[in-house]
């Protein structure tokens, strides 16, 4: 019998997305800085006669059977590879309160969580470098959800860069309600080889300097993303003309667009104003999640 273990799976954002070439094997090369909310999914995981999946939440009766279901094909292959890691059945339940299809990495943060709960449950130690193997095998957002750092992430999702912690800022996530395919979305790329990201300065001295930087960067999936769901360009654009807004774009493949704010008071009206306008859409208010970022200034002091 093993006690109940909990898991955060916190939405995913592409604050910056390029896409830089393309293997011969079809995969994009890509680069992107990716933060996570402090909004997300919840998952829990505790002892049964066999391993199923119970779904409730806002976004329930988005998810699709177990057979098809990403939670449990990182439990199967959690247990491929460590088949006495875990030796009960297992009863997983999924809050799914993020949207799905929707530039968030909702289900690759699931996921992610999902193999995080297994090694804690593990019978023995789970060498890190093998659950991100199994990560990687799941999905290209999948380590970096697993990671869930800020992270520069670059090659196909596999090379991953841990940024030092970032300035405060808050954030309105707004979605349309229209789930996009992201294979769909990469089919109608123009071009494939576009210019890497600028480079990092030292640091973000505040969530000003970030703005600036990321203005400076694109996310190459928008204009395609945009041509398939128009409501994209008009959520950004709604936000890009509050003058407390301090920078909006789509998130990953869409349809979800952020907009970061200096302070939670403005992205708090910004939210109410964009939730009047359309009140069947998803709008929520949140933040960058540091829980699990590195403090470098403090490491290097210490080592002093």
């Amino acid at each position: 019998m093993i006690k109940p273990v909990f898991a955060s799976a916190p939405a995913k954002i592409n604050l910056c997305l390029h896409v830089t070439g393309r293997r011969k094997d079809g995969r994009h090369e890509l680069e992107s800085m990716v933060v996570f909310s402090a909004l997300g999914d919840r998952l829990k995981a505790m002892s049964d006669k066999r391993d199923h999946l119970l779904v409730d939440g806002e976004f329930a009766k988005s998810i699709k059977p177990d057979t098809t279901n990403l939670v449990m094909d990182a439990l199967v292959l959690f247990r491929s590879r460590f088949p006495d890691a875990v030796k009960t059945g297992l009863e997983i339940k999924l809050t799914k309160n993020l949207p799905v299809a929707a530039g968030i990495g909702g289900g690759s943060s699931d996921a992610a969580a999902m193999l995080r709960m297994m090694a804690q449950m593990s019978s023995s130690p789970i060498d890190p470098v093998a659950l991100g193997q199994i990560a990687a095998q799941l999905g290209a957002d999948v380590p970096v959800c697993l990671d869930k750092r800020p992270n520069l992430m670059a090659g196909i999702g596999e090379k991953l860069t841990p940024l030092a912690k970032l300035p405060p800022v808050y954030m309105v996530l707004a979605n349309p309600g229209l789930a996009v395919s992201t294979k769909e979305i990469f089919a109608g790329l123009r071009r494939r080889e576009n210019p890497p990201m600028p480079a990092l300065p030292a640091s973000f001295d505040n969530a000003q300097q970030l703005a600036g930087w990321l203005k400076k960067t694109r996310n190459d999936l928008e204009n395609s993303a945009c041509e398939m769901v128009p409501q994209i360009k008009t959520i950004s654009g709604f936000f890009a003309e509050d003058k407390n807004c301090l920078f909006a774009r789509m998130s990953g493949s869409g349809a979800t667009v952020f907009a970061l704010y200096q302070n939670e008071i403005g992205a708090l009206t910004a939210a109410r104003k964009a939730q009047k306008r359309w009140p069947r859409y998803w709008v929520r208010t949140s933040s960058i999640d540091y829980t699990n970022s590195i403090d470098y200034t403090k490491e290097s002091n210490s080592a002093q």
